[in-house]
Parts: C-alpha cells; sequence; structure tokens
C-alpha cells in the first residue's frame, strides 16, 4: 500500500518562509505548498502562536486553512479521530499521547499544567476540550507548546497506517531532534527548504537564488551569516560555514539532509 504524505507545519518554519520571498507575490512558503502528493497541517497552536509574532503570517495560514490547502486540528478534532480508534478510552489516549509529548520537551510539565485532567475523563468531549484550554492558559507563551501540540497531533495521526508523516519545523536543533527521533519521523528545517527546492519541486538554481537572497537579508539583520551543517566523519561534527557556500553546494549536490533536517556534507565531497 502506498502511503499518502502528509506534512505538520509548525510556527517557526511558517514564519521563516513566509518572510523569504522572491518578490511581493512569491513567499517561499507558498512553493513549499506546491510538493506533489502532500497533505499540509497543522494544529490550532499554531495559529495562536504565529498570530503573537508574525501578524502579516497569521493572515496568510488563515485564508490557506479557508482555501483547504491546510488543515488545522484543534484538541476536540484529535478526541474526535481517536474516538474512531479507542471508543470510549479516546480521551485517556489523548492524555497518554499529551503526556509523551510533554515528556519530550519539558521534564515534570504534565504533571505540572495537565494531570489534573485526569480526573476529568468521564466529561463530554466539548466540555473537556474547554478544560485543555484553560491548562494551555498557564502554561503561558513561549514554553514549547507549539512543539508539544506538534508532536500530540503527529502521534494522534501516525495511528493511521496509510499515512507517512513528515514535519516542517523549527531551526532549533533540539526541538528538531526530538521530534525526529521521538516520533522516528523525517524533519525538514526552513534552512533544509533549499534541498527540498532543489531535489523535489526541481527549482532552477537562478530562480532559488533570488528566495535565498532574501533568506540571507533576513538573517543578517540578526546578525547571522553562519550556518551549522554536519561534516562527514563517524563524530558528525557541525562545522560552521556561510549562507552562500550552503546555498551553491545544495545546488552542487554536495550537500544532503539527514532525518533530523540538518544539512550533511555528503561522503567523498
Amino acid at each position: 500500500m502506498i502511503k499518502k504524505k502528509c506534512a505538520l507545519l509548525d510556527t517557526d518554519f511558517i514564519s521563516k518562509l513566509h518572510i523569504t520571498r522572491k518578490d511581493d507575490q512569491n513567499r517561499l512558503i507558498d512553493r513549499i505548498l506546491e510538493l506533489p502528493g502532500y497533505r499540509f497541517v497543522c494544529h490550532e497552536q499554531i495559529t495562536t502562536e504565529l498570530g503573537r509574532h508574525n501578524t502579516t503570517a497569521i493572515d496568510w495560514l488563515r485564508r490557506k486553512i479557508a482555501e483547504g490547502m491546510i488543515q488545522k486540528f484543534s484538541d476536540l478534532d484529535l478526541i474526535t479521530l481517536l474516538h474512531s480508534f479507542y471508543g470510549k478510552n479516546a480521551i485517556s489516549m489523548y492524555l497518554f499521547y499529551l503526556s509523551n509529548a510533554c515528556a519530550l520537551f519539558e521534564i515534570g510539565f504534565y504533571g505540572k499544567y495537565y494531570a489534573l485532567l485526569e480526573q476529568n475523563c468521564e466529561l463530554p468531549d466539548a466540555v473537556f476540550a474547554q478544560k485543555i484550554t484553560l491548562c494551555d492558559e498557564m502554561v503561558g507563551c513561549d514554553n514549547n507548546l507549539g512543539e508539544i501540540k506538534t508532536y500530540l497531533l503527529q502521534q494522534v495521526l501516525q495511528i493511521q497506517e496509510e499515512v507517512q508523516l513528515y514535519i516542517f519545523c523549527s531551526d532549533d536543533k533540539n526541538a528538531r531532534e526530538g521530534l525526529a527521533y521521538g516520533g522516528n519521523i523525517p524533519c525538514i528545517s526552513a534552512l533544509s527548504s533549499f534541498y527540498i527546492l532543489k531535489e523535489r519541486l526541481k527549482m532552477e538554481r537562478d530562480e532559488a537564488k533570488l528566495y535565498f537572497d532574501s533568506w540571507m537579508q533576513f538573517h543578517r539583520k540578526n546578525h547571522q551569516c553562519y550556518f551549522k551543517v554536519h561534516k562527514d566523519t563517524k563524530e558528525m561534527q557541525f562545522m560552521k560555514m556561510e549562507g552562500y557556500e550552503v546555498f551553491n553546494r545544495i545546488y552542487d549536490g554536495t550537500l544532503t539532509i539527514m532525518k533530523n533536517g540538518n544539512l550533511k556534507i555528503r561522503s567523498g565531497a
């Protein structure tokens, strides 16, 4: 059976690729949505976080959700989906997956903010979802909640055997490695999306460079001109590489992508 490809989008990935553009009408995130055969999804928490950090990108995301190009899942949606697999145990399984997601990012997080929900498993789904929202509000901003809910979504969707998941996510190394290895799911970082442009969209170098110019302009404003890639060694050490060298090596075929979304120098390159 051929599995359907499903790409989970996170806040950082959407934000950075929305800023990266060839011109006012051509943003890199739109090109990613052109990937053939992919279904794009995100957790509702991503819309909340994007609304805080990038007010232009949130308008884009809401429009794509309304157009059906990206599917948004709420916690209630996930519980409803779990009913089809676990019946009356759906809420208990939701909490099990939430506990796994919290443990991947913040030790003790589940016990501090969500464990009391275990006393409410008999509530109607909609009422229980409202209690989840109250717990989320206690967590507050900038506490990995977007990554936690993305991993929660990943676990629920992974139940569907016909689906092959990918995560298009943060350039934060720890977040990506947690998602890649914790859930055994391939990741694409914002930077390695340029590898995807070349290999899967077959974008020519000249066009891709227009996007990369925008990428570098954004990062230079944040005083970043170098990016980490893996050496071709047994220890897989990182080395710093200037941005345009990364781009040129991608198009010269001397960099490849790893499962966690990091770029790596090809053997013999």
